[in-house]
């Protein structure tokens, strides 16, 4: 396992809630069995200080991270850290035993208006019976929980402000404690000043995470559906005043890296330099989709791309899996040695495909004298002295490898 010297502060701070109720003290993808309860059938302290919270604070405490994914997490390096390093949080109680949280992440609403091929294949609108069972459903379960909290951030799973449910959370959430803070997970084209006015929140607002996976009109087109760049670039600047006039914390804009946008990711950085925010990638995920399948980046490509020295500017964050590929130069060599091995089985499939078309030719020839004239004189004068020397070329030692 790697060696990791730093104790990580989301378990101690941040709590995520899925719409089966469901509480993690971090991402699913990122933690080993990181369920700590149920918010539908437990109460929320007993929760937040269950046996298995405990034991993942505690590892945390010891610099045991045995039950992180370490290939695409690593301790304080991702949002939820940076959403805890806020000027609204209380200071990280760094014991096994909490009394509350400082962000309460909700994942539960998968409304929004448009479809991100890496996140989903059809676009999810909710009916108007199901916005009533969610609303009912927060002021029951999420509601109470806010007192225990300083920011609550909206929402991982759809978007905050194309949700009418999710709107009516907010509303619900600033009636009941004006003092609360949010942190918005957005697609960024409903985040204007008419929607931060009508709810309610310009003035509450600590960090904006837009998600754009490009730079340019065209590939945003070709990877969101239903989506207006025009609009998205709009919010943007307006967002970014409010920044500059330290009305909001921080701003983040994801891309989640695949082969349709990679040829966008050092303009992406130069897009965020211009919104005076911090550029996130992540390498895609399998999340069923056939893009997520389809669009997934090799090492190789990851790395030919990423080893450019604009990556190394502090507004930018590379996941662990790409940082990884570019400060470790020990996965190239595996890597040609795959593809290889997969040469050689396709050279091995050539030569049984021609060894077996010449000996059906040469079956016709009567006199076996000729049958094997005939096939020597094949492989000397067409393939140039026997199949396999013809892929001499495959050989490690005549391989020219250039990165650049």
């Amino acid at each position: 396992m790697k060696q990791v010297n730093n104790i990580c502060k989301v378990p101690f701070g941040f709590i995520e809630i899925f719409g089966n109720g469901d509480v993690y003290t971090c991402c699913p993808d990122y933690i080993y069995n990181g369920c700590i309860g149920n918010i539908f059938k437990q109460p929320f302290l007993d929760i937040i200080n269950s046996e298995r919270a405990m034991q993942i604070r505690k590892n945390s405490l010891e610099n045991d991270y045995s039950m992180c994914n370490l290939d695409l997490c690593s301790p304080n390096t991702m949002p939820f850290a940076d959403q805890l390093n806020s000027k609204y949080v209380d200071n990280i109680n760094y014991n096994t035993v909490l009394e509350k949280v400082n962000v309460i992440k909700f994942s539960y609403d998968l409304d929004c208006q448009i479809r991100c091929k890496s996140c989903r294949d059809n676009t999810i609108r909710n009916s108007k019976e199901y916005i009533e069972e969610l609303d009912d459903k927060a002021r029951k379960y999420f509601l109470p929980i806010i007192k225990y909290t300083n920011k609550v951030c909206l929402i991982g799973s759809g978007d905050p402000l194309a949700s009418k449910h999710t709107r009516n959370f907010i509303k619900m959430i600033v009636e009941e404690y004006p003092h609360i803070k949010f942190d918005l997970h957005t697609n960024g084209l409903l985040l204007n000043e008419k929607m931060l006015t009508e709810l309610n929140i310009i003035d509450k607002l600590s960090v904006i995470q837009v998600s754009i996976h490009s730079a340019t009109k065209e590939t945003y087109n070709k990877i969101i559906l239903d989506g207006n760049f025009d609009v998205l670039m709009d919010n943007l600047k307006y967002i970014s005043n409010l920044k500059n006039e330290n009305k909001i914390e921080k701003l983040h804009l994801n891309f989640v890296v695949s082969n349709a946008n990679l040829g966008d990711a050092k303009e992406f950085v130069s897009l965020a330099n211009k919104f005076n925010a911090k550029a996130y990638f992540w390498t895609v995920r399998n999340s069923g989709t056939e893009y997520s399948i389809k669009e997934a980046n090799n090492d190789l490509k990851l790395f030919k791309i990423f080893k450019d020295e604009i990556f190394k500017c502090p507004p930018v964050y590379l996941n662990p899996h790409i940082f990884n590929i570019i400060d470790n130069y020990n996965f190239i060599e595996e890597y040609i040695n795959n593809q290889i091995n997969e040469l050689y089985s396709q050279v091995d499939l050539l030569t049984n495909l021609i060894n077996k078309i010449v000996n059906t030719l040469a079956w016709w020839i009567p006199v076996r004298k000729w049958r094997d004239n005939f096939r020597n004189k094949f492989f000397d004068n067409f393939i140039g002295g026997g199949v396999n020397n013809s892929f001499k070329f495959l050989y490690p030692l005549n391989f020219g490898l250039n990165f650049n």
